[in-house]
Formats: C-alpha cells, structure tokens, sequence
C-alpha cells in the first residue's frame, strides 16, 4: 500500500516538474508519420492557357492531389501569388478565390488574396484515398493587373498546408517540395480594325444600289473576351458639294445590316456608324465588314471612305463589361468614280 502511495506521488512531481516535457512528447506522437500519405504536384492539362482580367470563376491554376493509405483531410492551404516573376504589390490582385473539385463543386473558400498576394484557404476539404484533381478560380481584379502579365500560383504544402489522417487523427507532413502551379497570361478584350485586301470596284454609275466603298476586317483574334462593338468612324471625302450623291450607307456583317443609323454623307467629314446591340465579335475570331451605299441617279464625281489615326472604334467585353483595348490601323480608301 505503502509503495503505491509511493509511486503515484513520484508521477504527480514528474508531471509538475516537467510538463513541457510531457507535452512536447504529445505533440511529438500527434506528429509522428501517419500511415495515409499526401502528395500534391501540378496538373498541367487542367490548366487554360489564359484568363480573362474582370471575369468570375477564372481558372488560375490546377493540381493533383494524391492520398496513399487512407482517407486524409486538409484544413488548411495557401497559395502565393506571382505576377510576371514577382509578389505583386497591390493587395487582393486576386478576390473570390474557390478550391473547385473534380465535379466542379466548390470545396473551399471564396476569399480575396491578402498582402503580397496570399491566398488563405481555411476550410475542411475530405480527401478520399486516391489521386484528385482540384482547379483554382477566381476573379482577376483590373486595378490590379494588366492586359499581358502572366501569374502564377505556387504552395509549400510541407509548411503552408496542415493535412491529417482521417483514421488516427496524426498530423500528416506532405513532401518538402515547392510546387508551381502552370503560368498563365491575363488579359482584356482587344480588337483591331484595318483595311481588308478584298477589292472594291473603283467605278459606279448612277442609280447602282448597295455599292461597296470599302471592306475593313474587324479582328479579335488576340481578344480574351467576346467583344460588343458599340460603334466606329469614317472619313468621308467627296469632290461633290451637292447633297444629292449616296444614300443609305451603312455597314454590312455579309448581307445583314449591323447598324443602325443609315447616313445620307454630302460634304467631307467624319461619321460615326453606331452598331446595333446584338452585334458581337467573338473572341479568337475576326469579321469583314462591307461598308454600301445606294448612288443616286443625280450622282456624280468621286467618293472615298478612310479610315484616320483619329478615327474611333470602340467595344465592350461581352463577359467583364470592361473597356475593350481597341487599335486603330488607318488607311485611305479607294475613290470611286460615279460615272453616267
């Protein structure tokens, strides 16, 4: 009886004495490697190319998680961002963040990037035994980024991450690698307008209908976003100075009228054509436009259409809503001579 009074109280003095001792030693067995093992790499295939500035839900990386063992769960990740190889000095380059799994649910966040572009995911994400795919999305602020950077997530899941095994509850350290996710450029909405190497005949007579004065290729091909062009200029010159010339000029998209304004030009000046709302040019595409007019009977002399430096187009992205990045390549027109 004696000795066991004995030896509870040699316990009690241990645990006063030396209690960091004792739960360092506890923690230490919580840390000690689990049987379920994580590996996470970068998942290539699943990551586009580009993303659009302004757009939701843009895919900024991907990657693959691999559980060995067991089930596992992760309650904690981040991402840091890099933009054209460095941190990004504005704060929430990125906001609405989501971890998207291989269905297309969302299984952490929204958050916005913090200071030097961290991305704290907080949430409890199930990882089942075996290898899946989750994929980053977001938003890409526009006061943030530009039209052209590249960004670039990358994640040590050895340090930033905290993953455990489902089963013992053990803290699971994954592989100290730092894992890059695939780069991918941002932009915005861009279209270009310039002379098309379609011919126009160079001679009319009076009475012609729907004659072409000029052909223009209004090209998206470097677009990230469907544009919504709201309208473009013309330089009108003529020898005339009579109001009696052409008539019903506008711009057809092949033989649908795409504006909604039909001019009567009389005198040398720049009209605006307004196109109507529906008129979109897709991304990655490009479209010719014909710019016609009806000759009067009266008509006669010389007309050209041009297109100037100062000359207007502008578009609207069709998703973002922003701005488009619209150039301008000018050129002078052919004069067509209106001959009875």
């Amino acid at each position: 009886m004696h000795r066991f009074r004995l030896f509870i109280s040699v316990a009690a003095v241990a645990v006063m004495l030396f209690p960091i001792t004792y739960g360092a030693y506890a923690q230490a067995a919580r840390e000690l490697p689990a049987k379920t093992f994580v590996t996470v790499q970068n998942a290539p295939a699943r990551t586009p190319s580009e993303a659009s500035i302004g757009v939701p839900n843009q895919i900024i990386g991907a990657l693959k998680i691999r559980a060995t063992g067991g089930d596992a769960i992760i309650s904690r990740l981040v991402f840091k961002t890099i933009i054209d190889g460095a941190r990004p000095s504005v704060p929430e380059s990125l906001e609405n963040v989501s971890l998207f799994d291989e269905h297309g649910v969302i299984v952490a966040g929204p958050v916005d990037a913090g200071s030097g572009g961290a991305i704290i995911l907080s949430d409890t994400i199930s990882i089942r035994k075996g290898s899946h795919t989750y994929t980053v999305r977001g938003r890409l602020r526009p006061s943030a980024v530009s039209h052209g950077q590249v960004i670039r997530l990358i994640t040590r899941p050895s340090i930033d991450w905290l993953i455990y095994d489902v089963k013992s509850g053990r803290k699971i350290i994954a592989p100290p690698l730092v894992v890059a996710l695939s780069p991918v450029s941002v932009g915005m909405g861009t279209i270009s307008v310039y002379k098309s190497s379609t011919a126009v005949t160079s001679t009319a007579h009076p009475g012609t209908l729907t004659h072409v004065f000029a052909y223009v290729i209004l090209d998206a091909t470097k677009s990230f976003d469907d544009l919504r062009v709201t309208d473009m200029q013309y330089t009108f010159e003529t020898s005339q100075k009579s109001p009696i010339g052409l008539k019903n000029c506008g711009l057809y998209d092949q033989k649908t009228l795409v504006t909604s304004i039909l001019y009567y030009p009389f005198e040398s000046q720049k009209y605006t054509f307004p196109f109507v709302p529906t008129f979109t040019v897709s991304e990655k595409t490009k479209k010719e436009l014909a710019l016609t007019c009806d000759i009067a009977s009266e008509a006669s002399g010389s007309y050209r259409w041009s297109i100037s430096e100062t000359d207007l187009l502008t578009a609207v992205s069709v998703q973002s809503g922003i701005d488009a990045i619209s150039t301008i390549v000018p050129f002078v027109g052919t004069a067509i001579e209106v001959t009875p």
